[in-house]
């Protein structure tokens, strides 16, 4: 029998383990980047090749109120880019100022 849509999405699914991981990696590289005074924080994990994965990572940190951005060409390579919702629209070369919440 052939395998449909929602059951390809499931086994698809990144493990939760995996998900906890880049979220502690990440929210340590949010951490340090803040301490530098900067607001972005770019990042970066072979994990996140995988679309599902990357996609579950946005959604959980756009629900925490970050504005994530998926970058991926030749010069820069690929990576996230991690900021506060309030420079969504296009703010991003705006003046870095240490995020006050």
């Amino acid at each position: 029998m052939a395998i449909t849509p929602k059951e390809a999405q499931q086994r698809a699914a990144p493990a939760e383990e995996v998900l906890k991981d880049l979220e502690t990696r990440i929210d340590e590289q949010i951490i340090d980047t803040h301490r530098q005074g900067s607001t972005f924080t770019s990042f970066w994990s072979k994990e996140l090749d995988n679309a599902f994965t990357r996609e579950e990572i946005t959604r959980r940190y756009e629900r925490a109120g970050w504005t994530v951005e998926y970058t991926d060409n030749q010069r820069d390579g690929q990576y996230l880019t991690l900021a506060p919702e309030e420079f969504r629209g296009g703010q991003r070369d705006a003046l870095v100022r240490p995020y006050e919440s």
